[in-house]
């Protein structure tokens, strides 16, 4: 029951951090988007 308990959590830490990045990857994403809009402008 521990075991399953520790492998449950294992896969929501990972999920977390999976989601995390791509949060990172997205404002980056916006960030470099708005930079390129302000060149332009």
């Amino acid at each position: 029951m521990l075991v399953k308990k520790k492998l449950v959590m294992k896969k929501a830490i990972i999920r977390l951090l999976e989601l995390s990045a791509d949060e990172k990857a997205h404002q980056l994403y916006k960030a470099q988007l708005k930079a390129q809009r302000d060149n332009y402008a």
